[in-house]
């Protein structure tokens, strides 16, 4: 069974050795990664950070630096397409700071120069086998003790990878976002623990439906649930023909809208991008429900649905939004809605089933039903351990078995 190791203490925390987190995203506010590792460091006093895929030119914090040349860690086609003809090319041309996965040798000395002798212990967030891959040269390099924290897994067979599995059996600790992956890493690794993701409290609570029409809103990267999107707009339809007004309101810039590659029949409201915690919650709290397009495959078939949660599952949660979504029973977002009691807000995986449960929150007393359980599912998630600075606490005074 997954474990929860116990709470830092304040001794702990005064007695922390400088860790270094690297994770493949910078600390943008334009992806879940970057806000959540914010979330984690919040935890340390001292801390530093490297990463290679960046949502902006520049480092958004002095102990944040890229490990990759900026036009490499920059642009889409060469971040995502490291094959393509461009890539390729550029690369020969040594405007990258790596060969293939594997660390130059500038890099490697430039990496040793700066970090060896300045932290004690490393945690790393491998998503793909690429970040797998990266990591493990990484941690060579350093020869320090090291965390492995397990947030997505969105290669195939990930667990076939050489760098991957070397990474899970040589980890002082290996923590998992949910139990699926504890289940998928059990051949390697036994006793991994439970770490989620985190928020702060909301200061932005929404309310019921006055006048106007229901507001829906969607936040974060919905690329991958385009699926759920069509039955919202089926649904949405329904929902029309029985005289209600609906309004989409996207959180976030046009950009990703248009990526959608559809066409809703309802114009989507887009805010614009929020750099801010506190504008996105502000935001939040003026539309009445939320919704969760995905993961809506298999997780038979399909790797975000059997180990991906959305984390604008607790962003709906914290700012108390009713919640329903096109969310597949047995996915790890179902498992996590399941375990915090929000599982009254699945089930309208059809547009009918859908219509039906977004007909029913134009009643204010259903409303406040579905709220009430959404922030009751958010302090039931506060209340599980923070426990990162514990276990690098401990893996600092561990021998790496590298």
């Amino acid at each position: 069974m997954p474990k929860h190791p116990p709470r830092p203490n304040a001794s702990m925390e005064l007695n922390m050795p400088v860790p270094l987190f690297i994770t493949p995203h910078s600390l943008s506010f334009k992806t879940a990664i970057g806000i959540q590792t914010r979330f984690l460091l919040e935890d340390f006093p001292m801390w530093k950070h490297l990463f290679w895929d960046g949502a902006e030119f520049k480092s958004l914090d002095a102990r944040s630096a890229r490990i990759e040349s900026a036009l490499f860690c920059r642009f889409g086609i060469l971040k995502r397409e490291p094959k393509s003809l461009p890539s390729r090319i550029l690369a020969a041309a040594g405007l990258s700071w790596w060969k293939g996965n594997e660390m130059k040798p500038t890099t490697r000395r430039w990496l040793r120069t700066t970090y060896k002798d300045d932290v004690s212990v490393v945690y790393v967030a491998p998503v793909s086998i690429r970040d797998s891959e990266r990591m493990k040269a990484i941690l060579t390099a350093l020869e320090k003790p090291f965390v492995v924290h397990l947030w997505d897994l969105i290669d195939r067979n990930q667990a076939n990878s050489e760098s991957f599995r070397w990474l899970i059996e040589n980890a002082a600790h290996v923590c998992c976002l949910c139990e699926a992956m504890v289940d998928y890493i059990a051949p390697l690794r036994q006793n991994a623990h439970i770490l989620r993701f985190t928020r702060r409290p909301s200061l932005h609570v929404a309310s019921p439906l006055g006048h106007g029409p229901l507001r829906i809103a969607l936040i974060g990267f919905c690329l991958p649930y385009v699926d759920g999107l069509l039955v919202l707009n089926e649904a949405l339809r329904i929902v029309k023909e029985r005289n209600h007004k609906v309004s989409l309101i996207y959180i976030g810039n046009k950009k990703r809208v248009k990526g959608w590659g559809i066409r809703m029949d309802d114009k989507v409201n887009v805010t614009g991008f929020t750099a801010s915690d506190d504008e996105r919650d502000r935001l939040l709290a003026q539309c009445h429900v939320g919704f969760m397009p995905g993961p809506l495959a298999s997780p038979a078939i399909d790797t975000r649905s059997r180990f991906s949660i959305p984390s604008r599952v607790i962003d709906y949660m914290a700012t108390g939004l009713p919640i329903i979504g096109t969310v597949h029973p047995e996915s790890a977002t179902s498992a996590y809605m399941e375990a915090f009691g929000l599982g009254g807000c699945l089930g309208t995986n059809s547009p009918e089933l859908l219509a039906e449960r977004l007909l029913a929150l134009y009643d204010s007393s259903t409303w406040r039903l579905y709220s009430d359980l959404s922030l009751k599912g958010f302090l039931a998630a506060q209340q599980e351990s923070r426990s990162l600075p514990y276990l690098m606490q401990n893996a600092a005074t561990s021998v790496p078995n590298l």
